[in-house]
């Protein structure tokens, strides 16, 4: 059982606390990392076709491997874009933060995407990925994606 003085603290509590939530409840968000908004402008163009835009941002030596493990080199991935082999359907950003090292972003994120691959049509497939780019001549290159399938 409580008693009076404990119960009066608690109410005390409570009181004092809800203004704390309140403010924390209307705090706007912070805008989202450039490198996540250029990361997400990527996945776009991949899910529109647009092959030349993604071409601009991959650097020479990337090294793409997929969810199945194969690793594909630029001419590869951007072959395999052009002709069809691989077709994005739609690519849903779940969650994505970014660290800076320098000239180095590194990108881990979920995403979920709908994709044609190898005669293969798979819906809503969840994965987990690190992607990293590197600033050369003031610009971004993708240099390295690697992801993994979500159970």
């Amino acid at each position: 059982m409580l008693t009076r003085h404990t119960h009066q603290s608690l109410w005390i509590a409570i009181l004092l606390a809800l203004p704390a939530a309140g403010t924390m409840a209307d705090t706007p968000k912070a805008p989202p990392d450039p490198m996540v908004a250029f990361e997400a402008e990527r996945f776009r163009m991949t899910a529109a076709r647009d092959v030349e835009g993604v071409e601009r941002v991959l650097a020479d030596d990337l090294s793409y491997c997929h969810t199945t493990g194969r690793c594909e080199t630029k001419e590869e991935y951007i072959a395999n874009l052009r002709s069809g082999r691989t077709r994005y359907h739609k690519i849903e950003v779940l969650d994505s933060r970014v660290r800076y090292y320098g000239d180095i972003a590194i990108l881990n994120g979920r995403i979920s995407i709908d994709v044609e691959a190898g005669g293969q049509s798979v819906k809503g497939l969840k994965m987990s990925y690190t992607d990293v780019y590197r600033r050369t001549e003031g610009r971004w290159l993708m240099i390295a994606w690697h992801s993994s399938p979500l159970p």
